[in-house]
């Protein structure tokens, strides 16, 4: 998301990320619930923070493929 907060050159620095959508079924159902517009943040550098790794989204789309537990276990995300 472009507009995110913790977006730095379409990587995310958020620490961690959480996906909501339950009974989703498709991607376009789900949504990232630890978006944070960049009007509402102050946050104006990422570089000294790491990009957020798959192991630090925590999934509630128990219908994808990469969920186990409610936790990614995909070897790449790409957030829209």
């Amino acid at each position: 998301m472009c507009n995110c907060g913790h977006n730095n050159s379409g990587l995310s620095y958020a620490g961690g990320i959480n996906v909501d959508g339950h009974n989703a079924n498709t991607t376009s159902s789900t949504y990232c619930s630890s978006f944070i517009s960049q009007d509402s943040t102050s946050f104006t550098n990422c570089s000294n923070f790491t990009c957020t790794k798959p192991e630090q989204i925590k999934c509630d789309a128990v219908n994808c493929t990469y969920n186990e537990d409610k936790n990614c276990v995909a070897d790449s995300v790409q957030i829209n």
